[in-house]
Parts: structure tokens; C-alpha cells; sequence
């Protein structure tokens, strides 16, 4: 179906379709499953002994 058309009514259904209404919804759903939840026990996990202890490896200090 051509871009023009913007509206439409099937004929073996019966089913108004609206292309600027209908991308619009899709949008919004991409939208809502790609955002992330900032809050609960899922964002940072419960601090341990070895989560507290920061390790780095092959680090040359360089004092100027």
C-alpha cells in the first residue's frame, strides 16, 4: 500500500486501520521494552567482601 494512503478500512474484515495511529503504538512499545528500571534489587547487587574491594591489575602510578 502506497505511503499516501494513510487510512483505511479492510474490506474482509471490516478493520479501520489508522498507519499514523498504528506507528505511534509501535513506537511507544519499543520505547517501554527498552527503557531500564532504576530501582530495586536488580540494579545493583547486595554489596559482599569481595564486591567492596576494588582490584585493578598492571597499573603503573605516574606523578608529575
Amino acid at each position: 500500500m502506497p505511503f499516501s494512503i494513510r487510512e483505511w478500512t479492510c474490506s474482509e474484515c471490516g478493520t479501520h486501520h489508522d498507519r499514523d495511529l498504528n506507528v505511534a503504538k509501535n513506537l511507544m512499545k519499543l520505547a517501554v521494552s527498552s527503557t531500564v528500571s532504576a530501582c530495586g534489587e536488580d540494579v545493583r547487587p547486595a554489596h559482599t567482601e569481595a564486591a567492596l574491594t576494588k582490584q585493578e591489575f598492571n597499573v603503573k602510578a605516574t606523578y608529575v
